[in-house]
């Protein structure tokens, strides 16, 4: 991926890049559900919040830069 060479950093593998994104992924989704059962409920808005942005702020951004950069 050639992402951090816009901001002087070096190109990551694809392995690593589908792999940092499954990694968050997994934590976006198990956290709601662990702290629902923990009866920790005033901590599900924040976590709710990353989860919309994470999903669909990631992608509006993407593509902005997409277009940005061509």
């Amino acid at each position: 991926m050639h992402f951090p060479l816009i901001y002087g950093g070096n190109p990551y593998s694809a392995n690593a890049f589908v792999a940092f994104n499954l990694g968050s992924y997994f934590v976006f989704s198990v956290t709601p559900i662990l702290l629902y059962f923990k009866g920790l409920k005033f901590f599900l808005m924040p976590i709710l919040f990353f989860i919309v942005y994470g999903a669909l702020g990631n992608a509006i951004a993407h593509n902005c830069w997409s277009l940005y950069y061509s």
